[in-house]
Formats: C-alpha cells, structure tokens, sequence
C-alpha cells in the first residue's frame, strides 16, 4: 500500500532533538548553544534548516539570541494566564494544583498563572479585562459565551493552535458548533455537561419508593408523580423535585428543559423568538399547577437545592457531571445516587441539552501557541482526563477517550455519554441568546413567584425581546 502520510520536515527534527536535550537537562538553563556552523556539521544539515529549527525554538521560549553574543537555553519562565472558575472551589484548588505541576513538568519553560474568578462575575469580569487590555492568555468559559466575546473580537481563531486530530475527535453539535461563530472555531470545550436526572436512593428507600421506576424510559409525567408521592408521605421533610429559578443564566437552562419537555421553546428552528407559543403558555400553566400542589419545588439558588439533596431532603433534581463531586462532596459516607437520562417527552424522547465549559485564547494573548498546547494538554491527554473525570466528574471532550477501555467501567459514564448522543443543540449561537436567557427568567419569576397572569407575561416579554433585537438591527 503507497505511504500517503507527509514527511517530517528535516527543521522539525532538529527541532526537536534539540528541544529534547533541553528537557531532559543535557543542554541547562543558561547554557550557550555552539555555533551556527557547528550545529550545522554535528546535525549534518544546511545553514537554513538549522536557523529555521533555532527560529522556532526561539518563537516557542525555549531559547533566546543575544545580540552579539550567541543563542542561549533561556532562563526566562514564560507566564501563561490562566483564568478559571475552579480555582474558587475547594475541590478545585487542589486538581488545578495538580494540573498546574503537570504541565510545567512538560513545559518547564512556562509558568502556568491561575487567575481564580467566581463563576458569576466571570463574564463580566473577562470583558472588563478584555476592555483594558489585560486579559488572559487564555481563560474557562461557558460554551454559550463564545458568541459573546467572538463577535466584539476579542478571541483568537483555535484552528492553528490546537490539532485536526483533537478538533476532528469532538462532538460536533455538543462542542464544535457551540464554540464557532461566522464559520470560525473560537472555543472547544473542557468538558461536556449534560443535564441529566439526578435521583436520591437514600429518600426513595425511605419512601418506599422503588428505584427500578427511575430508569432511561421513565416519562416525565411519571417522574412528576413520584415526586408527589415522596412529597405528599414526607409531612415537610422532604421535597420530591427540585428546579432552581434564579436571575442567573444557567438557571434559565434548567427551566427551558423542563419548558421543552412539555412542548414549550423560547426560540424556534429559525432563530425566532416564541416564548409566547401556544405550546409554551400550555407548559407554563403545567408547570404553574404542579408547583401549586408541591410536586415540584422551586430554589432561589442552585447550590441550595444541590444541598437539600446532598442531605437527603430532596429526591429529584437535573444536573451535570462536574456537579456529582460537590454534591459528594456535602454527604461524602451516605450519599447514594442514581443517575438516569432526562425524562421521556410525550412523543418517547430524552432529549436534553449539553452544557460545556469550553476553552478559549484570547487575541491579547501574547503567548498563543503556548495556550494552544495548554488546551491539547487539559483535553487531548488520556491520562489527565482519566483524572479530571475522577476529581471533577469532567466529561472527556474526544470521543476516543469514552470510547477507550479506561473509562469503560467508571460510574455513570455510559449515563452521560447516552444523554449527550440524545441531546438536540441548544440556540447558544443566537445573537441575542444571553437577552432571551435574561427576559425569560424574568418572565418566569413573575408567573411563578408573583402569580401573575401566564398569557400576558409571556407576549409581553416576547415583544420586549423582539422590539430590542429590532431596534438593535437598524
């Protein structure tokens, strides 16, 4: 069969021999390289070849050309910044900790920077940094943020950074299309989160709830009865199924799901806003009766209801993977979870959305292809994401690690991985989806918590919505 497979330059492999030798200490921090034509003899390559190879070293950090001196390993540490949420999380520190040792062992020309930002001041903050010019070198985000920052320019295309090899692995409505706008990749994701059924064993035992009901057939309406039941033997000590209604963003993913999974949208196939629908109205006012007679609980924040459940006072909730180490986290020694796919809708189908915390390099970056090799690292190493799913409960991002034999037998993988296959695109990539998010939830706050009037606040959120995204256009 004829070898199609490009050859290796002959710069890369000097390259390379060299890089090597730095790395393993034979050439030390500091140390003058020999001479142009030395190298040139001892490599057995032209003078254009060596300082091509040289060029590159030097573009990368690893060495340094004084003017009239010679090329030096330098013994300068390029600062990678690195701005990310988990930092702010006690179960975090300690992975970034070991990440961060991981990564200077492999690039010990680089120190890897954390910048720890609270998940709710991320966005605004990134854009306040991007605004005075100190962003990061490259930062964690909600995949739904992408079309944010892409569209005000302040990210840098990943095709010359990261591998075909590690893009080509990756799901393609689940990350690839979530991290592009105007047909350019700006961010793949960390992790992939689908929200999925969470259900206490412990609550159902006590309620003599059995635990076969909760499986990937159970339908929604099923689901809701159970709940009724744990709520209605409980006498206020428990609560059946929880769904948090907060001003937050990712509140208003739960929410929608729930809205969807009776038929409701906010946005249609098109791109229209239709959060006034009839079939939404009618999800509304489902929703509305089932809070009204307790099956369902609402939570003004989604660590509160995470906790309830970590301490059996809650049967059922939606959530992620990455969650699943924080709500072990609260009851680590009793704590027994089932985890299933979302509840079936009334035509038969688990269909959920996919959360990603996604990466991303920014255009101020200085450092680009060192953020490129810090995202191949996190996302594209077997070993790390055989550890970031222990510590994290991150879901690998490339298919051929859920597919290879390590992560076979870890809890719940097959769960997530199933769910994710399931999963329709949420509209991330609308240009006014963060408004739609924030005017729904406010809606919704009305019609649940203030008992206003399901039909008028939905049409008039919606032709607030339409009205901004007009007089925004013109």
């Amino acid at each position: 069969m004829k070898n199609t497979e490009a050859p290796v330059p002959l710069y890369y492999k000097v390259q390379n021999i060299i890089l090597s030798k730095i790395k393993n200490g034979e050439l030390k921090l500091g140390e003058q390289l020999p001479s142009e034509i030395s190298l040139c003899e001892e490599y057995k390559v032209s003078r254009n070849t060596m300082r091509r190879a040289i060029q590159n070293l030097v573009n990368e950090g690893w060495l340094v050309v004084k003017q009239g001196k010679g090329t030096f390993v330098t013994t300068h540490r390029t600062t990678l910044n690195f701005a990310t949420w988990l930092a702010t999380e006690k179960t975090g520190i300690d992975y970034l900790n070991h990440i961060k040792f991981a990564f200077e062992a492999e690039n010990p020309m680089c120190k890897l920077n954390i910048i720890p930002i609270r998940f709710n001041d991320m966005q605004k903050q990134l854009t306040l940094m991007i605004s005075t010019g100190t962003a990061p070198d490259i930062a964690q985000i909600r995949g739904n943020w992408t079309t944010f920052f892409a569209s005000m320019g302040a990210l840098e295309p990943l095709n010359k950074y990261i591998s075909m090899e590690n893009i080509k692995e990756r799901w393609d409505n689940a990350d690839i299309k979530v991290g592009t706008y105007q047909d350019t990749l700006y961010s793949v994701a960390w992790t992939l989160a689908p929200i999925v059924l969470y259900s206490n064993l412990n609550v159902l035992e006590k309620f003599g709830v059995d635990a076969n009901l909760i499986d990937d057939g159970i339908t929604l309406e099923g689901l809701i009865q159970l709940s009724k039941d744990i709520k209605n033997k409980a006498n206020g000590k428990c609560e059946g199924f929880g769904i948090p209604l907060e001003t937050q963003e990712i509140a208003g993913f739960w929410l929608s799901l729930l809205i969807k999974l009776k038929g409701g949208e906010l946005i249609d196939d098109d791109g229209r806003v239709v959060m006034d629908s009839e079939n939404t109205l009618a999800a509304f006012h489902w929703l509305k009766d089932k809070i009204k007679e307790g099956s369902i609980v609402l939570f003004d924040d989604i660590d509160d209801m995470r906790k309830k459940f970590a301490e059996d006072q809650l049967a059922f909730m939606f959530d992620v993977p990455p969650s699943l180490g924080r709500v072990k986290e609260w009851n680590k020694d009793k704590l027994e979870i089932k985890i299933t796919c979302i509840p079936r809708d009334e035509h038969g189908t688990s269909n959920s959305w996919v959360l990603s915390q996604s990466l991303c390099i920014f255009k101020q970056s200085q450092n680009k292809e060192l953020a490129g090799k810090l995202i191949e690292f996190l996302t594209g190493d077997k070993q790390i994401a055989i550890y970031s799913y222990k510590e994290e409960g991150f879901f690998p991002p490339l298919k051929k690690h859920v597919l290879s034999k390590e992560f076979k037998d870890f809890p719940f993988i097959d769960k997530f991985q199933k769910q994710i296959n399931s999963a329709s695109l949420f509209p991330v990539n609308h240009a006014y989806f963060s408004i739609i998010i924030y005017f729904f939830l406010l809606c919704a706050k009305n019609i649940l918590l203030h008992d206003l009037p399901v039909e008028a606040e939905l049409r008039k959120y919606a032709e607030v919505i339409r009205n901004l995204i007009y007089y925004d256009k013109l």
